[in-house]
């Protein structure tokens, strides 16, 4: 009996995944249909003569029809995926084929199913897609066209139909997705506790996915309960990413959840055009249904065993890579809608309410077309571009025949120190194995560092001026240009004289080794001319994206070793693909008596580059270079034909074995720099007051409400009992975390107990196994709560003052639909009125069934007292309608009392402080500082009961996330408000920068500067910009807020990272342009040029003051920022050039605070008098713009008081009112010899200043002038 092994394959039946183990052939190529077709009776009860299997590329494997087979092929993926249909669904509930189908637009037998068939696409006018419109053959008329084959590879519509990468993100709530990914917006982690955690997808990539894998590792108890859960396969591509981050129990159970897909090639793959990819991805929360019936869905629950947590799967839609559907929009003929659309199918969404028909004959028929149309398009395109391979193969083979000669050899020695680099050989203390190969790293190293030097362009031959500038390209005219073989001639202009400077572009080796100088052409040629001079067997490298090199066979390795003379480079051939980033392509190494296509060489993903090569085929490519070898192999010696063909042989095989990165191939990458310096926000030199918890006191000096003994061995004694007793009733160790000394003066549980609270629920309680979570009150009341709802916890929750390290994270409980948190028994002192507080987050869950009109209730909170009847609810609702929030209050029986909330107080997704007090006249809601609504009356200030409810049952699209909810004793609403404010200003997150480009706000991008965030105590204290013809980088440099320091580079300085190309990394040190900003200057909008990529950036100040950097070239941009905004930060994306430029602003409140007090410190230093006042602010204007012209001059920086034009213009307002209008002008009054001056002394700065800082508060206060009080 043949052996078999156990293989797992996925088997999709009515649109579900089924994981099935099953037995294989011992090699793992065929699979045993008995034992799959019983197996799929017991599991899903299909009968055995009723069973259709088909494959992912809609091949019918067996059928009622195709009975008598025994085995099925195994597709060598991760876990094979297969279709299941029934033989009595698909000829019961699918209309039969037309006898005209062929005839007939294919949306009338497929139906809305995207099926390969030939296409024809519109053809579009200048600037549209074509691709946007695809019909099928039947439907296409005089305004279609057939696809081009390559039109379809290149095509950037055909390619974001499918999904390329998928990666998973896990953090706050509104978590970024990496720079090219759409963040899917619901919640892997949703009503579970840890992070928020999302799956993030990339279109458009030479690759599309084509199986999701979501696998469980069960961590600590039984893990054999999960065994049939989590079947083992290995995916192409797992995620590292737990999506139950952070929610693993105190207890160290729970389940880890991870994410993997598999892919295939898409762009150039032609012969796989019926594979089929995932075209959409969706998450799903329970019950709820997917975008459409097309999907399937992956049955493995990311909540599994987690109790009182919802349900969450993914979904998915697929079709095949060559596969659409025939467009039926008012763009689908010239005439408006398709011809045949009465006839069009309604009932087939997916391949699996295919009937067997479809399935075989009608999908393989126009499979088959389809193919045969491409390939004849293909093969006219291929004898087109042939002529021109065959002519660089030959031209390159040429040039390495052209190293064989000996007299070419014989200068090329001249030149070299050998004896030197037989020297630095034998003296290298840790040379490579064999000799040899050292001696060509020690040529190496001579070529690079002593002898060819790199051009990027000539000096001018008049005046030797550096910077010249490329004005065209012309042929070898003069007789040296001509024996140098140059193949064109570079043409520059001197900026300085005028004059114009020759480059010829040699390609005579020995020519070069008198120039010793050019690019990588350059280098390429001179360098392997010396390799064969010194004996090496050396082959000229060819890249037909740019690039050339050599490559030297090492009789220790037995293979050839990239050698790049530009880069001082010996064996790291992925340089040009991980370092610089290349795309490349066709790579062809040339010696004297071979040929060989290297490529796969220089790649890590052959698939990839091969989608590029589309120039010829490579059968004829294969076939040619085969040719030309066997020709040059004629001609040798049979002992020489011997070794070339046993290397041939070797070095095939090296090729198809693939490569991986050293860390020798990442040189040359164009990437950011690291930063000049990291510094934190706190400075550590604050020493902590005494500690405000009450348990510290408890064992060290005993407050108010509890008593404590004077015995520090009693008092410690007592702690440990507190700690032993919370421990036995199931608290966590990050839950006792709480009880410990704050490490910082700001951290909020400091703050409330300063405040004495009643009550003190942080809500960073951790889950912990299976039962019912304990939340810890550390008032020292021990009013502990119970989460009998299993309400999500450590649900991620931003709060000023937390640093980002993890030991300082901040977190919440999510309450979802109907969750209600209950706070019962209530033990508390007496008071005579009290404050319940709390912070909150208000998320909108995009999940698919979003309620679209109404009002929802967002949050409810209740205050019961025994024995009363003033009652307190106050709720907090969500229209759909109106797109506010609303607030209502309503005590005991009376009438409720609401009030709406504007966006700037409520908003989702930002945090909120939420506080309501209840005092014996009155009772208050107030939100971040702002009061909402007051009912007064005489009420009775007591509750026993408090209880906290989520969203009402139906509004699953929104989640409450509350965090520190705290009872506090207060007195009066002066001293609530003042709380409030308190806790807004220190303990409420703002919302991040908002981030803007020239198309318009990014809502996906996250500024990645810690010191550019709104509540980082930092302001921009300067900008740092490098740039020549183009612009090459940018940095900011911050500095605490309160810094009023002139001096640059205080310790307080903050840099930002440098976003800049080479040119600005090497010239990190030097920028080409500076700004200091002044304490109240703030950057307020940005523009320049651009064309490819960034030519210039201008900064402007709300002083009026700029900054550009750059070249003039491009065509003019501006980032369109909301006015009275502050640019906090910008980024580029860097390569060789900048490109898409970001800026990271926030709305600068504080900038129309300085505006409101400049305008009324104005009014009061000047005369209402219309003509005085206008005469005085020109006179000034006059004064400042000369500092601002010439800040050096001392001259302008001294105003005598007796000076006719100042005294009619400003010593008419008296000589006290010109006092105070002149200092409010940054001009102090001074006497000398009785004589009065005014002196340009600003209060703001000390010591000596520089004239940049001198014109800097001239700017400012011109600014003011001209702007705030609009004079023109």
């Amino acid at each position: 009996m043949e052996t078999t092994v156990t293989v797992n394959v996925v088997v999709v039946y009515e649109r579900k995944e089924y994981y099935v183990s099953t037995q294989a052939s011992s090699d793992r190529k065929t699979l045993l249909v008995d034992l799959l077709q019983c197996q799929l009776l017991s599991l899903m009860g299909v009968m055995l003569d009723e069973q259709i299997l088909v494959s992912s590329t809609g091949e019918i494997l067996y059928s009622p029809t195709k009975s008598d087979i025994e085995t099925i092929p195994l597709l060598g993926t991760s876990q094979p995926r297969f279709f299941l249909l029934t033989s009595t669904t698909s000829t019961s509930e699918i209309p039969e084929m037309s006898s005209d189908w062929r005839q007939i637009c294919t949306k009338s037998t497929f139906g809305d199913v995207a099926v390969v068939q030939p296409a024809f696409r519109k053809i579009a006018p200048s600037g549209g897609d074509p691709f946007n419109t695809l019909i099928c053959e039947p439907c296409a008329r005089t305004c279609f066209q057939s696809v081009n084959p390559r039109e379809w590879n290149e095509s950037k519509v055909v390619a974001s139909r499918f999904i390329s990468e998928v990666t998973v993100v896990a953090g706050e709530v509104d978590v970024a997705a990496p720079t090219g990914f759409t963040k899917l917006p619901v919640d892997l982690n949703y009503s579970a506790s840890g992070d928020y955690v999302y799956l993030c997808v990339k279109r458009g990539g030479p690759r599309a996915s084509t199986q999701l894998h979501v696998q469980f590792e069960q961590l600590g108890g039984d893990t054999s309960a999960n065994a049939d859960v989590s079947l083992l396969c290995n995916p192409e591509n797992v995620i590292e990413v737990d999506c139950n981050s952070g929610g693993v129990t105190g207890d160290g159970t729970g389940m880890r959840v991870y994410v993997g897909y598999d892919s295939v090639q898409l762009k150039g793959n032609m012969e796989q055009l019926e594979t089929l990819a995932i075209t959409d991805i969706a998450v799903v929360i329970g019950d709820q249904r997917p975008p459409s019936t097309s999907y399937i869905m992956v049955t493995r629950n990311f909540n599994e065993g987690i109790r009182g947590a919802q349900p969450i799967f993914l979904y998915y839609r697929l079709a095949p890579l060559g596969g659409f559907v025939c467009d039926s929009s008012q763009d689908h003929s010239e005439f408006g809608e398709c011809l045949f659309a009465a006839r069009h199918l309604n009932g087939l969404n997916s391949m699996q309410d295919f009937d067997e028909r479809r399935l075989t004959f009608a999908q393989s028929t126009l499979l088959a077309e389809r193919k045969r149309g491409d390939a004849a398009i293909m093969d006219a395109y291929y004898r087109q571009h042939q002529p021109e391979m065959l002519k660089r193969l030959q031209s390159g083979l040429q040039r390495a025949q052209s190293y064989e000669n000996k007299q070419m050899q014989e200068e090329a020695l001249k030149r070299i120190p050998v004896d030197k680099l037989h020297e630095r050989a034998r003296a290298n203390p840790s040379p490579m194995l064999l000799y040899q190969d050292e001696l060509v790293k020690q040529l190496l190293h001579w070529f690079k560092g002593e002898f060819f030097t790199w051009m990027n362009q000539p000096r001018c031959s008049s005046c030797n001026h550096e910077k010249t500038r490329s004005v065209r390209t012309e042929g070898p005219s003069t007789a040296e240009e001509i024996a140098g073989q140059a193949s064109r001639v570079e043409v520059y202009m001197c900026p300085a004289c005028g004059s114009f400077t020759r480059f010829p572009r040699y390609n005579d080796p020995v020519k070069l080794l008198d120039t010793r100088t050019g690019r990588c052409g350059e280098w390429a040629n001179c360098f392997t001319l010396c390799c064969r001079a010194m004996g090496f067997e050396a082959r000229y490298v060819l890249d037909v994206t740019d690039h050339v090199w050599t490559e030297v066979y090492s009789e220790h390795f037995k293979r050839w070793l990239h050698c790049d003379s530009c880069e001082d480079q010996l064996d790291s051939p992925l340089t040009y693909e991980v370092g610089w980033g290349k795309k490349l392509s066709y790579i062809f190494s040339f010696a004297h008596n071979e040929v060989v296509d290297s490529a796969r060489r220089y790649t890590q993903n052959w698939a990839e580059m091969l989608s590029r090569r589309q120039s010829v085929s490579e059968k004829w490519l294969e076939m040619t270079i085969s040719q030309i070898n066997h020709g040059l192999w004629e001609q040798l010696t049979p002992e020489r034909l011997a070794v070339l063909t046993t290397r041939a042989r070797a070095e095939r095989e090296d090729l198809l074995r693939g490569r991986s990165v050293q860390m020798s191939a990442v040189k040359g990458r164009v990437s950011g720099s690291a930063e000049w310096k990291s510094q934190r926000s706190e400075d550590g030199k604050h020493e902590m007051d005494e500690c405000s918890s009450p348990f510290c006191r408890t064992g060290r000096n005993g407050p108010s409400v509890l008593e404590a003994p004077s015995d520090a061995n009693e008092r410690a004694a007592n702690a440990i009992q507190v700690v032993t007793a919370l421990s036995s009733k199931g608290f966590s160790s990050p839950t006792l975390a709480m009880l410990l000394c704050p490490t910082r003066l700001t951290d909020i549980r400091n703050f409330l107990w300063k405040n004495q609270p009643l009550l003190y629920l942080p809500l960073q309680d951790a889950p912990f196994g299976d039962c019912s979570v304990p939340l810890i009150d550390v008032s020292g009341h021990h009013n502990h709560v119970e989460n009998s709802q299993y309400c999500a916890l450590r649900k991620p929750f931003r709060i000023p003052g937390n640093d980002g390290r993890s030991e300082d994270r901040a977190f919440g409980m999510q309450l979802l639909e109907d969750k209600v948190l209950v706070i019962s028994g209530l033990k508390a002192p007496p008071t005579t009125g009290f404050v319940l507080s709390l912070l909150l987050r208000v998320d909108q869950n995009e999940s698919y069934d979003v309620e679209q009109d109404g009002i929802a209730n967002v949050l409810t909170g209740r205050f019961d007292a025994p024995h009363t009847t003033t009652e307190v609810q106050w709720r907090i609702f969500w229209s759909h309608s109106q797109h506010n929030f609303t607030c209502e209050l309503q005590v005991g029986n009376n009438a409720p009392v609401s009030t709406a909330c504007s966006l700037s107080v409520l908003k989702f997704g930002q945090y909120a402080h939420i506080a309501v007090m209840q005092s014996e006249n009155s009772v208050g809601m107030y939100i971040n500082g702002t009061t909402i609504v007051v009912v007064d009356g005489e009420y009775r200030a007591s509750a026993k009961d408090i209880t906290i409810r989520g969203p009402a049952r139906g509004c699953s699209s929104i989640a409450a996330v509350i965090s520190h909810l705290v009872m506090l004793p207060a007195n009066s609403p002066q001293d609530v408000q003042e709380f409030c404010e308190q806790m807004k200003k220190n303990f409420v997150s703002a919302p991040p920068l908002q981030a803007f480009g020239p198309q318009g706000e990014r809502s996906e991008e996250r500024c990645s500067e810690v010191a550019a965030g709104v509540q980082s105590g930092y302001r921009v204290a300067r900008v740092l910009m490098w740039g020549g013809q183009f612009f090459d980088g940018i940095q900011f440099v911050y500095e605490k807020a309160s810094t009023l320091d002139d001096k640059a580079g205080s310790e307080s300085a903050v840099y930002s990272s440098l976003v800049g190309n080479a040119n600005a990394r090497r010239q990190e040190s030097n920028p080409t342009a500076t700004i200091e900003l002044l304490p109240d200057e703030i950057i307020t909008r940005m523009n320049g040029r651009k064309g490819a990529w960034t030519d210039s950036v201008t900064l402007f100040t709300n002083f009026g003051r700029t900054i550009s950097c750059g070249g003039n070239g491009g065509g003019d941009f501006s980032v369109p920022i909301p006015a009275q905004s502050e640019i906090r930060s910008i980024t580029f994306k860097v390569g060789d050039h900048l490109t898409d430029a970001c800026a990271f602003v926030l709305e600068s409140s504080s900038f129309k605070e300085l505006e409101g007090d400049t305008i009324q410190e104005l009014d009061e230093v000047l005369p209402n008098e219309y003509s005085s006042r206008q005469s005085a602010i020109a006179a000034a204007l006059r004064y400042l713009e000369n500092i601002v012209r010439q800040p050096e001059e001392p001259k302008f920086q001294r105003i005598r008081a007796s000076n006719k034009f100042f005294a009619s213009n400003v010593g008419v307002l008296g000589n006290e009112a010109a006092k105070s209008f002149m200092l409010w002008c940054g001009f102090t009054a001074i006497m000398e010899q009785e004589d009065q001056f005014f002196a340009f002394q600003p209060p703001q700065l000390k010591g000596k200043p520089s004239p940049q800082r001198l014109a800097a508060e001239a700017h400012k206060r011109i600014h003011f002038l001209k702007n705030v009080v609009n004079l023109p």
